[in-house]
């Protein structure tokens, strides 16, 4: 299967379960790994472990600081489509 028809593969998976775009929960779901795993690889900076994905960040009234992260199917498909 060439990597474009594996992109597609998994493109049209993600979109029949998730929609578009995609939360941390389904990600991980999808990737096979615990929100824990995640977020310990964001902390410890390895970045190329996960797809793309745009995180904002909002501090709540009592100092903790809550981070929002999107991501799109197609990134996600891409991703897991070099796996």
């Amino acid at each position: 299967m060439s990597k474009d028809e594996n992109v597609k593969h998994w493109y049209n998976s993600l979109i029949k379960k998730y929609g578009s775009k995609m939360n941390k929960q389904q990600v991980c779901t999808a990737m096979g790994i615990s929100p824990q795993t995640f977020q310990r690889r964001i902390n410890q900076n390895q970045l190329d472990e996960l797809p793309k994905f745009k995180a904002t960040e909002k501090m709540r009234k009592n100092g903790i600081i809550l981070r929002k992260y999107q991501f799109s199917t197609l990134w996600v498909a891409e991703f897991l489509a070099e796996e």
